[in-house]
């Protein structure tokens, strides 16, 4: 637990609330000229419910409201959120063998 600790404190961390039940995390660190979303969990009972949709709004809000124009992030290649990004107007600006880099280009 110290561990999630140490390497989330330098984060901007949120509870995502459905139903008055804490269901989720966001996490978002803001550079220069970007905002990264870091981590964004919802629990399995909890999925398939637009709670991630929102929470992107969420994400996004917060980067234009930090004068800032591009959310971007990391996703696992086989992870199902893939689509939910890219249904949410993010797009793969580089790739390995494991992950997709995309950014949501905002204005």
């Amino acid at each position: 637990m110290l561990k999630v600790y140490e390497v989330t404190v330098e984060l901007d961390n949120y509870d995502i609330i459905y139903k008055q039940e804490v269901v989720g995390v966001m996490r978002l660190q803001f550079e220069n000229d970007c905002c990264f979303l870091r981590d964004l969990q919802v629990i399995s009972s909890a999925q398939n419910k637009g709670i991630g949709q929102v929470a992107i709004q969420e994400a996004k809000t917060r980067t234009l409201n930090a004068n800032l124009s591009k959310l971007a992030l990391r996703v696992l290649k086989i992870s199902p959120a893939v689509s939910l990004y890219q249904r949410n107007g993010f797009v793969t600006q580089s790739e390995d063998e494991r992950f997709f880099n995309m950014v949501a280009e905002l204005s």
